[in-house]
């Protein structure tokens, strides 16, 4: 059998039961696979997992769990200092998010990703790579899906404060998005991409590898995550009826309309403005600052896609 390494949360949901992890043996057993379970235990535990089950020689790694916790295991991977060329990377969706499984047709059926692990096609994708300070510290960060900064960012910061509120209720985004829409502000940001610049009060932006962000959500409806480049969606500062008719442009995929929204393809930027900047990395808030280096490394994952 094809041993796999699973990384998950294993308190999460249902997944503390001792008859889920029982069914889960089964199921990959009914696949012909192996498996080892790897469980977090705090944020930031899957990109230690996943440093440490690659140097132990495992080629095989799956990930149950949302964008968070992915983008965690990718980060690992990339820092590892381990040749990862022959590294395949598998998701089990089982986030709240799911953006980088949407955008290959992944559900929450384990049974269905499960046979994709065994039956699938690993695809070479596009990574991402941000630098920045964050006072005396020097931070990099790798990511899989999407960079925002702006409204992205905010909402984020509000729903994590609604959340500790809430104990983790599925509507604080929701709730967000919406709250986010009168409270954010526009600020002055500097965008060089070499050959193009822009510079003027940005409210939002979003640099994506994927093409889906917030759960569904298409910022950058065109960006493939194999094609050497990140598509940039920056938005101008807006005024209430510009802002609402971005939301429903947003919502209808047609968002690149909008009059404010100007569209770049780059593969590396340096990001800057005077005032901190608000953002998250794959639905993970980032550390304030006032500089940010983004690179795209092409081709550098092995991720297991469904046959088509």
């Amino acid at each position: 059998m094809i041993k796999w390494a699973l990384i998950a949360n294993k308190h999460a949901g249902t997944r503390s039961s001792k008859k889920f992890w029982e069914k889960m043996d089964i199921i990959f057993s009914n696949e012909g696979l192996a498996v080892e379970y790897f469980f977090t235990e705090k944020v930031g535990h899957a990109r230690e997992l996943a440093m440490d089950i690659v140097k132990k020689g495992y080629k095989k790694i799956a990930v149950m769990g949302g964008d968070g916790t992915f983008s965690e295991v990718i980060d690992g991977l990339m820092k590892s200092n381990v040749d990862i060329s022959e590294v395949s990377v598998g998701l089990i969706p089982f986030g709240t998010g799911n953006d980088w499984g949407r955008y290959w047709g992944l559900d929450r059926n384990i049974e269905k990703s499960v046979k994709i692990l065994a039956e699938g096609t690993p695809t070479l994708v596009d990574v991402g790579l941000i630098k920045y300070n964050a006072g005396e510290r020097n931070i990099t960060r790798y990511f899989i899906n999407a960079y925002g900064l702006g409204f992205d960012a905010k909402v984020l910061e509000l729903t994590n404060r609604m959340q500790h509120i809430f104990k983790g209720a599925s509507w604080t985004y929701t709730l967000a998005l919406f709250m986010t829409i009168f409270v954010n502000r526009s600020q002055i940001m500097e965008y060089d991409f070499g050959e193009e610049k822009f510079k003027g009060l940005s409210y939002t932006a979003s640099i994506g590898n994927g093409c889906f962000t917030g759960g569904g959500i298409k910022q950058t409806p065109e960006a493939r995550v194999d094609d050497g480049v990140f598509d940039v969606m920056i938005v101008e500062n807006l005024n209430l009826v510009k802002i609402l008719k971005a939301v429903k442009l947003l919502f209808t995929g047609r968002l690149l309309e909008h009059d404010s929204v100007h569209l770049f393809r780059t593969n590396k930027m340096t990001i800057k403005s005077e005032k901190p900047i608000l953002s998250e990395v794959d639905g993970i808030f980032q550390e304030k600052t006032q500089c940010i280096e983004v690179e795209l490394i092409p081709q550098k994952i092995n991720f297991i896609t469904p046959n088509s």
